[in-house]
């Protein structure tokens, strides 16, 4: 027994005694237990592990979970279409702003009224969403985003075009872009041509 104990070797019984002993360094550490505190010990030290094991599998889980949620709330940010997949031709351009006004502006703005993306219903707008119609204020997209689309697209058209109205458009193109009462007038014409 003595030998056990010099080794630092656990687990020697004596009597009803378990005795068990480690070294570390020049420290030798000896704790005699009988054999039912040993057990209990044992079965506390299995009751851990096995909690540790599933607070691990519920950490998966959870993480799981919220990966998924993430990638539903990303979904359900997006519209259907997006601003990016409407296109516009020089020539549908061309037209709204050599007339430079609001039917000009508001034929552009037309085009985004699809079954896949916008409506006006009760003279409000509506973006359509992964889970169906959502009102504007829910919308990730709103109408002073196609407003901005309907400037940039005014933009980069004016400025491959020289002619005498060039000046004319440009007024017309910083007054959608800066004048909040015509957004407003914009707007309000764009849901007068929807509303039933």
């Amino acid at each position: 027994m003595n030998s056990d104990r010099d080794s630092g070797a656990a687990g020697s019984e004596s009597g009803d005694e378990l005795s068990a002993s480690s070294s570390s360094g020049n420290e030798v550490v000896q704790i005699e237990l009988e054999p039912i505190q040993f057990q209990n010990l044992l079965d506390s030290v299995i009751f851990l592990k096995t909690v540790v094991v599933q607070m691990n599998d519920r950490i998966q889980r959870i993480q799981s979970d919220v990966e998924i949620l993430k990638s539903k709330l990303i979904k359900e940010e997006q519209p259907i279409m997006t601003i990016g997949d409407f296109t516009f031709s020089d020539l549908e351009i061309d037209n709204a702003l050599k007339i430079h006004n609001l039917s000009g502006d508001v034929e552009i703005l037309k085009k985004f009224h699809h079954p896949r993306f916008m409506r006006v219903k009760d003279r409000r707008i509506e973006f359509m969403s992964p889970n169906g119609w959502i009102s504007e204020d829910d919308s990730p997209v709103k109408m002073s985003h196609l407003i901005k689309k309907l400037s940039s697209l005014y933009i980069s058209r004016n400025k491959d075009i020289h002619d005498d109205d060039m000046n004319v458009k440009q007024e017309h193109i910083t007054k959608i872009f800066m004048d909040n009462n015509y957004k407003k007038q914009l707007t309000r014409e764009f849901i007068a041509q929807f509303a039933h």
